[in-house]
């Protein structure tokens, strides 16, 4: 349908600095917003995971894939940046700027040619510059092995498996002068239902936050570690 997304910024003491309305691109495609920031000059970078539809996708492609909206905030112009790497599955994204306000962001990758595609194998790092949309720097580090054979197993390690794909970079952070830290987690839900003899049933859910990965990058862009915490 025609639905619009709204926006407004406002300052210290709550007086409207600007409004605008923006027609989203994706009408046949559902899409998921994420996180967002402001920049200093006034565009929205907004995290979105676009899905596509099983009939519209090549087997072994990704039920989804993320993507990052840029929105003036003064007329609602928007423009987007797709997360892209060659052969590999970007399953996760967090977005930030640097100091030349540069477009950052980072994630998890899977590697389809092993494993399965629901398995994370690596950590990835993009730089975008923000006005050209050209992708400046990528780096790519595979997981460590004790980080792998720590939450799976050496078994499962040893057959090339990856992790489960449900840890996520919950904070980054960009440093002076270059590089950035990030530190990813796991989180998934389980659920319980009881019932009684009446019939009467409760179910409990289960928050589950866990397997805490710390990763560097360096001034240059490369990710340089990650540590199992």
């Amino acid at each position: 349908s025609n639905e619009k997304l709204v926006i407004a910024t406002f300052d210290a003491g709550l007086k409207n600095l600007t409004s605008c309305q923006v027609t989203l691109n994706y009408k046949d495609q559902p899409y998921v917003p994420g996180n967002y920031i402001l920049a200093n000059d006034g565009d929205l970078l907004l995290q979105a995971r676009v899905v596509v539809e099983k009939k519209e996708r090549t087997k072994g492609e990704p039920s989804s894939y993320p993507a990052i909206f840029k929105i003036n905030t003064a007329d609602g112009k928007m423009d987007e940046y797709q997360i892209k790497i060659p052969d590999l599955n970007i399953d996760d994204i967090d977005v930030n700027l640097d100091e030349n306000n540069n477009i950052i962001c980072a994630g998890f990758y899977g590697d389809p040619k092993k494993g399965t595609k629901r398995d994370i194998d690596g950590i990835y790092y993009l730089r975008i510059n923000k006005a050209s949309k050209k992708i400046e720097k990528t780096s790519l580090k595979l997981l460590p092995d004790d980080i792998v054979a720590e939450i799976i197993g050496d078994r499962k390690m040893r057959k090339g498996k990856g992790i489960s794909n449900d840890f996520s970079i919950k904070y980054f952070v960009p440093r002076t002068g270059g590089g950035a830290v990030m530190l990813g987690q796991q989180y998934y839900v389980t659920s319980q239902t009881t019932c009684d003899s009446k019939g009467n049933c409760r179910t409990t859910y289960y928050y589950h936050f866990k397997g805490l990965i710390a990763i560097n990058v360096d001034k240059n862009g490369d990710i340089t570690w990650a540590k199992l915490l």
